[in-house]
C-alpha cells in the first residue's frame, strides 16, 4: 500500500471516530444517551440539556420509543419537557448527580407540560430558591429516590386542559413545601421536611403542603411517609400548619404527621391537618406530633362545620392526664389511667377509663367525655 494509501485510510478512520463519538449527538433510533461533564470517549453522549433536549424534540424518531438517559455525576440545568413521552433519566445518586434551575420562563429545575411516562432515578433536584418540580396536565410518570431542595416549591402543579397528571414517587425526600393543584400524588416511603423561617412579621410560611383545585382537583396520597414542619429560632408568632387541603383531597396510611413550633417564640399554634368544608380528608394508622409554642394551641384536625367528609381517628398514647390538644368531636380518644371508683381521675385512683374527645358536649375546658362513666370527665354524678 502507497503511503498516500495509507494517509487516506488513516484520515477515514479518524473522520469515523471523531463521527462516533461526535458530543450533543446520536442517532434518531438510539434507545440510550448519555449526559455527562464531559464526552471525552463516550458516544451518544451530550455534556448540556439544552443539547439533549433539542435532541429529544427535533431528531430522536420515532418520539414514542422507550428512552433511556444515563446521567453522570455533575450538575445540569433546566429539564424542560415539551409534550414528549417515554423517557427515562437515571442518575448516579442523589448529591452526585443534580438537575436545577438556571434560568428558563417556568422557573424550575424539572417542568413538564402535557407530559407523560416521564421517570427519573437517583437524583437531585436543585430548586436553587424557585421550584423544584413544575408540572402541568399529563399522564402517569414517576420517581424514584430523588431528593428535591432549595426550592420555593418542591412540586408545583396546575392544570389547564383538565388532564390530570397521576406522579408517583417511591423512597423520595422533599425540604421544601408543596403546592398540588390538579394532580394525583402518590407517596411511597417519602419524607417531607419543611423547615420555616420567618418570612414577614416574625411568622412562618401558611402551610408545607398545600392542596387545592387549579383546573382540576388536587390529590395527594401518603403511604408510610413522614410530613414534618418545623421552625427556626426567628419565627416569633402567628400559626404553623402541615398540611392545608383548601380543595381536592389528602390520604395518609401509615406513616407521621408532625407540627413542631417549639423552637419558636411568643404565641405559635401548630396544626397538623387543616380542611375546607366539603374535601375528602382520609387519616389512618398514622402517628401525631404536635407542640405549640406559648399560649398557642396544638391542634390535630381543624374542620370549619362539616366533618362529614373526614375520616381521621386517633388515639393518643394511655396517660394520667388528657393530651393538651384541640380536635373534633369524637375524633380523638385516649385512655386515662388514672380514675377511682367514684370516676374522679385527677389522681388517687388506677382504674382505666376511656375518654372521647367532645368539646361540643363538655365544654372547651376539659373537652373529654367518660365513656365509663357515661358522663363529661371529673362530673360528679
Amino acid at each position: 500500500m502507497s503511503v498516500r494509501s495509507q494517509l487516506v485510510l488513516f484520515v477515514s478512520a479518524a473522520t469515523l471516530a471523531a463521527s462516533v463519538h461526535a458530543v450533543n449527538s446520536a442517532p434518531p433510533d438510539a434507545r440510550n444517551v448519555y449526559l455527562r461533564t464531559d464526552c471525552t470517549g463516550q458516544g451518544n453522549c451530550f455534556d448540556n440539556m439544552d443539547s439533549l433536549l433539542n435532541w429529544i424534540q427535533t431528531v430522536r424518531n420515532p418520539p414514542t420509543e422507550p428512552l433511556l438517559i444515563e446521567a453522570g455525576p455533575g450538575e445540569f440545568y433546566d429539564f424542560q419537557c415539551e409534550a414528549f413521552s417515554n423517557v427515562s433519566l437515571r442518575g448516579a445518586g442523589r448529591g452526585k448527580t443534580t438537575i436545577a434551575y438556571q434560568d428558563n420562563y417556568r422557573g424550575a429545575a424539572v417542568s413538564a407540560a402535557s407530559c407523560s411516562d416521564i421517570h427519573f432515578h437517583d437524583v437531585t433536584i436543585d430548586g436553587n430558591s424557585s421550584n423544584g418540580v413544575w408540572w402541568v396536565d399529563g399522564g402517569d410518570s414517576t420517581f424514584h429516590n430523588v431528593h428535591v431542595i432549595d426550592a420555593s416549591n418542591a412540586i408545583f402543579d396546575y392544570c389547564l386542559f383538565g388532564n390530570q397528571p397521576v406522579v408517583k414517587w417511591w423512597d423520595s425526600t422533599f425540604a421544601a413545601p408543596m403546592y398540588i393543584g390538579c394532580g394525583q400524588h402518590w407517596f411511597f416511603a417519602s419524607e417531607v421536611d419543611q423547615h420555616w423561617t420567618a418570612l414577614g412579621g416574625g411568622k412562618a410560611g401558611e402551610s408545607t403542603i398545600r392542596i387545592e383545585t387549579f383546573g382540576g382537583a388536587g390529590d395527594a396520597r401518603f403511604y408510610g411517609s413522614s410530613i414534618r414542619t418545623t421552625v427556626d429560632t426567628s419565627v416569633t408568632g402567628g400559626k404553623v400548619t402541615t398540611v392545608k387541603v383548601v380543595g381536592g383531597s389528602f390520604h395518609a396510611h401509615g406513616g407521621e404527621i408532625v407540627t413542631n413550633a417549639g423552637s419558636g417564640s411568643g404565641d405559635i399554634e401548630a396544626t397538623a391537618v387543616s380542611t375546607a368544608n366539603a374535601v375528602k380528608t382520609h387519616i389512618v394508622e398514622t402517628s401525631f406530633g404536635l407542640q405549640s409554642r406559648g399560649n398557642g394551641v396544638a391542634r390535630r384536625i381543624q374542620i370549619p362545620s362539616s366533618p362529614e367528609t373526614v375520616f381521621a381517628p386517633f388515639q393518643w398514647p394511655a396517660a394520667s392526664n388528657p393530651p393538651a390538644i384541640v380536635s373534633r368531636s369524637g375524633f380523638d380518644t385516649f385512655v386515662e389511667t388514672d380514675c377511682d371508683t367514684l370516676g374522679n381521675c385527677d389522681g388517687g385512683g388506677n382504674l382505666p377509663h376511656l375518654m372521647i374527645y367532645s368539646q361540643a358536649a363538655c365544654g372547651s375546658a376539659d373537652p373529654w367525655f367518660d365513656s365509663t362513666t357515661n358522663r363529661c370527665r371529673n362530673v360528679a354524678p
